[in-house]
């Protein structure tokens, strides 16, 4: 088919360099979806044919017909793990129910507004009940774009509910269907009841950075049992139960020649081909608003997806963190760990280990895989796509006395934790899905005596 090109407003004497074309490469003006037929009339450089308005016409017709515009609000939401309710509301499916080793069954009910409401303000909110736990929990929240070209956005929200013990907080408006890593917070068994109330920055300033800072106060109350043995101002020791934090937090992240499409909702990364790189920030202060702890936490990632050829991909993240203070186990680094005897695979996680065996002060991890791209079939419905794993782990108590932390078990993997995976992703396939097995096998210094207790196997879903 050949398809006619016409260049327009040419500059053959420009002096602009490809260092000067900023982050966004796509900017569709917030308007442009509703402009009528007689705009495109006068700005159209070539008049439409009689076969273009024909074909226009039969997408009109078809779309009309499908309700088109419904169901691409539909799809969207979807994609986010949300159904839309009318044109003004949506539902966030992770508010309505769950299934978790420690709640086992949550119901409840969540709503939030729909950028056709307004493209600049969203609020929303939740309440549930886990039938295990026999506990409730909600939360509410609001989000504002500040400035569409910077992506600079606020949050301020409440939140009552279940945090794993040792890891970051998972914001409840940030679930996505199609991560897979979303899924990994219904493994953990060590859980605070968590009570906090925070306001959020974040803003892309300039090409290839991003900025974040927030200030939480924070109340964590153990579901497990655990005590911390706290020094007094006279040199003894109190038990502690419950925890309150005051933190502010910043982030830089950095992704050379990310590039960005710009819409009335703001900003939307197409991704970069170069390593993203992530520094985290976070102090503790003490005697602010509750705040119990005085402590500095600086944590590193550094992500990398390379294209090898059109059948290999290798996916690199390594990470590190350090603490320098003494502080309750619920703010010490957990290992993401990600282990039952079958479960789904989950990007960043150690397959086969136990949730809660190893906590640290300081640590290092390196993810590891090598894909195959559908190296035999790429049509049909068996497409195996194979990938190769390797995952280390390295941490310690530097600045923590092990004995202070009472009735928790958790060891310190000093000694350095190995372990590789086989995934055969897409044994059924379509375009848009796949779904695999794979197992995990533990070596090294944290073996286990008994062979099969060091397998781990998985099913894997690729998008």
């Amino acid at each position: 088919m050949l398809i006619d090109r016409y260049f327009y407003e040419y500059d053959f004497n420009s002096n602009l360099k490809k260092s000067d074309v900023g982050q966004i490469v796509y900017d569709v003006e917030d308007d442009a979806y509703e402009k009528s037929d007689e705009f495109w009339e006068e700005n159209r450089y070539m008049p439409l044919s009689e076969a273009d308005k024909n074909a226009y016409l039969l997408l009109d017709t078809i779309g009309e017909e499908i309700h088109a515009d419904a169901l691409i609000r539909f799809y969207n939401a979807i994609m986010e793990w949300k159904v839309p309710v009318g044109k003004y509301l949506s539902i966030p499916l992770n508010r309505v129910i769950k299934i978790s080793s420690y709640q086992k069954i949550y119901l409840g009910m969540g709503l939030e507004t729909s950028p056709q409401l307004c493209e600049l303000l969203q609020v929303g909110g939740y309440w549930g009940w886990g039938f295990k736990d026999k506990a409730a929990k909600w939360g509410g929240y609001s989000n504002w774009m500040l400035h569409k070209n910077t992506n600079f956005k606020a949050t301020v929200a409440y939140r009552h509910d279940l945090n794993e013990s040792g890891m970051p907080e998972i914001m409840f408006y940030d679930a996505n269907i199609f991560k897979v890593d979303t899924y990994r917070q219904y493994l953990p068994t060590l859980m605070d009841m968590l009570t906090t109330y925070f306001v959020d920055f974040s803003i892309n300033p300039f090409k290839s950075f991003r900025f974040t800072t927030g200030f939480h106060v924070t109340n964590k109350v153990p579901t497990y049992n655990y005590k911390y043995l706290c020094e007094d101002e006279n040199g003894g020791f109190v038990e502690q139960e419950v925890f309150d934090f005051t933190t502010f937090k910043f982030g830089v992240r950095f992704a050379l020649n990310e590039k960005f499409e710009k819409s009335k909702y703001g900003l939307r990364s197409l991704g970069t081909k170069f390593p993203i790189l992530s520094v985290n920030y976070e102090r503790g202060i003490k005697g602010l608003l509750g705040g119990g702890y005085d402590y500095n936490k600086y944590e590193l990632s550094l992500e990398y997806d390379a294209k090898i050829s059109n059948f290999m991909k290798l996916e690199l993240d390594v990470m590190s963190g350090y603490l320098d203070s003494e502080i309750p186990y619920t703010n010490l680094f957990n290992v993401p760990a990600g282990y039952h005897e079958f479960t789904y695979y989950a990007p960043g996680a150690f397959g086969a280990m136990r949730i809660g065996e190893f906590v640290s002060d300081i640590y290092m991890y390196v993810f590891l895989k090598y894909d195959f791209k559908n190296i035999l079939n790429s049509k049909g419905f068996f497409r195996l796509s194979p990938s190769l794993v390797y995952n280390y782990g390295y941490g310690n108590m530097l600045n923590n006395n092990v004995e202070h932390h009472q009735e928790v078990d958790f060891k310190v993997m000093n000694e350095g934790y190995h372990e590789v995976g086989l995934l055969f992703n897409d044994l059924i396939a379509t375009d848009e899905t796949g779904m695999g097995l794979g197992v995990y096998y533990r070596l090294g210094a944290y073996s286990f005596d008994k062979i099969m207790e060091n397998f781990a196997y998985k099913f894997t879903v690729t998008f």
